[in-house]
């Protein structure tokens, strides 16, 4: 699965979470908003000019009070996305067919710089290609190695993951940020049901 398909089905994917997530956050915002006004419209109703000053300050700390939770909120649902969004990756990549995780092995052994590797751990099904690579190695199973290889010096103070999940890992942080401005220009593209009326 090349990067384009694995961006495309995290975005089909996370579209529908984000717009729940959106929703649910504004909604939250909304109701917080909806409640602050009405407590300060009373407040300012019932005070005199000495206490409009103070409905003022309580005005402009409201909105502060309001932009910090909004933050918060928003930092939340983006934490959140980025989690989901990685195990949506990390999924994609068990669903790899048996022609891809070789292709990818192959690929990854191109990636691995020459040393005294004394360990390598590869998929299950990985382990005779990694025998045969590897024959002077001592060749370990773990199912979370996909499509690639991670070898170990044999003092364990070198370690190159060339697996797609390792890959996955190095790039998650740009590919996460470039996905999450993708999706909020979804977002930001949709009309505002607050506007339309």
């Amino acid at each position: 699965m090349g990067r384009e398909e694995l961006a495309r089905a995290l975005r089909q994917k996370g579209e529908q979470e984000i717009e729940s997530l959106r929703k649910k956050a504004e909604s939250e915002v909304e109701d917080y908003r909806r409640q602050r006004e009405q407590e300060t419209a009373r407040q300012v109703l019932t005070c005199d000019r000495e206490a409009e000053h103070c409905a003022e300050q309580e005005c402009r700390q409201l909105a502060w009070r309001t932009l910090k939770r909004t933050r918060k909120i928003r930092l939340r649902a983006l934490k959140e996305i980025d989690l989901r969004l990685r195990q949506l990756a990390r999924d994609e990549l068990t669903r790899l067919d048996a022609k891809s995780r070789a292709d990818s092995f192959v690929a990854s052994l191109q990636q691995i710089p020459q040393g005294d590797w004394q360990q390598v751990t590869v998929h299950p099904d990985d382990r005779a290609a990694a025998n045969k690579d590897f024959p002077n190695c001592r060749i370990m199973t773990d199912e979370a190695v996909i499509g690639g290889v991670v070898v170990e010096s044999a003092d364990a103070k070198v370690r190159v993951d060339s697996s797609l999940a390792g890959r996955l890992e190095k790039i998650w942080p740009e590919l996460s940020g470039r996905i999450i401005v993708e999706l909020e220009g979804l977002v930001d593209d949709q009309p505002d049901a607050a506007t339309e009326n």
